[in-house]
C-alpha cells in the first residue's frame, strides 16, 4: 500500500491517481480505521482462540515508514499482549537471499530467532508477522512459521480452523 499512496501518484500525476492514494490501505490499517469510526467499529467479542501473548515481528517496510501501528493495534484488540521484536530478519527486499549474502543474512536471522525465544520466555509464544520474507526466515530458524495478522484476527472470529495456536 505504501507504494501506491507515495510513489503512484508522482509516477502518473493525476487526480485519478492521487484518488486512488487517498483510498489505499494497508489491510490491518482499514481494519483500524473501520474501528475507529464510532458507528460502527469492529465486533470484538471473538468465539474462536485467542493466545494471551503475541510476538509480532513488523515488515520492515511498514517500521520504516511508521506504519507498523495499526497491525499492533489490532492485534491488541483480540485482547492479547503484544510483544514487538524489531531485530532485522536480514532479508531487505530479498538481499539476503542473493548469493554472497548468506552468512550476514543467516547471522541477522538468528539474532531475531534469539528475540523471538527471549518473547516466548515472557509467555509471547504466538508470533505473527505481516512480511513473507520474514516469515520464511523465521520459520527456517524457529521451525514455526508465523502466523498473517489477518490469518490471527480470522481465527479469533472463529473464521479459520486450519491449525491450532500455541496457547489459548
Amino acid at each position: 500500500s505504501h507504494v501506491v499512496r507515495h510513489d503512484y501518484p508522482m509516477y502518473v500525476q493525476s487526480p485519478d491517481a492521487e484518488l486512488v492514494a487517498e483510498n489505499t490501505f494497508d489491510a490491518c490499517e482499514y481494519l483500524m480505521r473501520v474501528q475507529a469510526d464510532g458507528e460502527s467499529g469492529l465486533e470484538t467479542d471473538f468465539v474462536g482462540p485467542v493466545p494471551t501473548h503475541i510476538t509480532y515481528y513488523p515488515a520492515s517496510h511498514l517500521r520504516a515508514h511508521g506504519e507498523d501501528q495499526p497491525t499492533t493495534d489490532l492485534l491488541r484488540l483480540t485482547g492479547a499482549t503484544v510483544r514487538t521484536v524489531g531485530a532485522d530478519v536480514g532479508d531487505t527486499g530479498w538481499w539476503g537471499l542473493r548469493s554472497g549474502h548468506e552468512d550476514i543474512a543467516s547471522s541477522m536471522a538468528e539474532r531475531l530467532a534469539q528475540a523471538i525465544a527471549a518473547a516466548g520466555e515472557t509467555g509471547a509464544t504466538t508470533v505473527v508477522s505481516d512480511s513473507v520474507c520474514a516469515s520464511l526466515a523465521i520459520a527456517e530458524q524457529t521451525g514455526t512459521l508465523p502466523l498473517h495478522p489477518l490469518q490471527l484476527v480470522a481465527r479469533a472470529y472463529g473464521i479459520a480452523k486450519d491449525q491450532p495456536l500455541d496457547e489459548a
